[in-house]
């Protein structure tokens, strides 16, 4: 009787932690394992996001997809569009993935900005923008992890 509630309790937390790493909510989902198993830790594994590139299931958090590794997960269907000639991929963005966190060169903008890193105003062609945490960054002022 004891093992089997450890067991069954050993599920709630598996799925918990399953979904915890797939961008779930990990109390939710302890909960939800509380009262069905095993099938809680399987169904754990349908959490997450599906990759536009390869349809596999991967964690919200991914950037990158770990099956076919195509890195614009986290943007829109006309964003991912490739050049179509040679002049527009000279103008393709330079990209820094630092962490979680994508950071992406600004081009064609007029207006100015402040960089976090080095506390300075500059055109905001010459920053590095992270659309997630809304910072601006010169390419040696970016952070480190």
């Amino acid at each position: 009787m004891l093992l089997g509630f450890i067991i069954w309790l050993g599920c709630a937390i598996i799925a918990a932690m399953i979904a915890s790493e797939r961008g779930s909510s990990g109390f939710l989902w302890f909960i939800f394992g509380c009262f069905f198993g095993i099938i809680a830790v399987l169904l754990a594994f349908t959490c997450g996001k599906r990759c536009p590139f390869c349809a596999s299931k991967i964690s919200t958090k991914a950037i990158v997809c770990p099956k076919c590794q195509k890195s614009a997960l986290g943007r829109k269907d006309e964003e991912v569009k490739k050049p179509t000639n040679s002049s527009e991929e000279r103008l393709a963005l330079p990209v820094h993935i630092i962490g979680d966190y994508t950071y992406v060169l600004l081009k064609d903008k007029k207006e100015r900005a402040f960089c976090l890193g080095c506390r300075t105003s500059d055109d905001m062609n010459n920053l590095y923008y992270c659309e997630q945490k809304d910072e601006y960054y010169h390419l040696g002022c970016l952070p480190k992890n």
